[in-house]
């Protein structure tokens, strides 16, 4: 048995704000550490969230998403902040119900059925996603991915059926 892999890494785009917030709380804690020595030592509290907030936001300001192809399986992870990673979604190809651009007429039809959609894309205006539609553990649901040429040649060589380029 001739078995497929690939493994591709998709950065997502950054929002735009995601700086100014850090900023933004980083400001917001300091002068709320000089509030509370000069005013109330209840203003710690605040600094404390605005710290809480600065923590979070960076550690997911850097998000990307891995596929792994193997044999008749995509797996999802995100990793973030270059560090962390946890599985999003596992689809196997036998659950597959087709894989094409998202801007495809097939897949228009799909997102008119007002199905689960989750999105691991790099978000970018230049980018060309394409849309997995699979039988998941909550009915027929729709992933959308920037798959590149390879990982597309899986697809087509496991499920050939399934899989259009339109």
């Amino acid at each position: 048995m001739n078995e497929a892999y690939v493994e591709q890494l998709v950065q997502r785009k950054t929002p735009a704000g995601m700086g100014a917030v850090k900023i933004l709380m980083i400001v917001m804690a300091v002068l709320s550490c000089i509030a509370g020595v000069m005013i109330t030592p209840l203003a710690f509290l605040t600094a404390i969230a605005a710290v809480a907030v600065a923590i979070v936001v960076h550690l997911n300001s850097e998000i990307e998403y891995e596929y792994l192809f193997v044999d008749r399986e995509l797996s999802v992870d995100i990793i973030r902040n270059r560090s962390r990673r946890k599985k999003l979604a596992n689809v196997e190809i036998s659950h597959l119900e087709i894989y094409a651009p998202l801007s495809s007429d097939r897949i228009k039809g799909y997102l008119d059925k007002g199905m689960q959609v989750t999105d691991y894309s790099s978000g970018m205006a230049d980018s060309d996603p394409y849309a997995v539609v699979y039988n998941g553990k909550k009915g027929m649901q729709i992933m959308i991915v920037e798959g590149s040429d390879e990982l597309y040649k899986c697809f087509c060589n496991t499920a050939p059926r399934k899989v259009f380029k339109e």
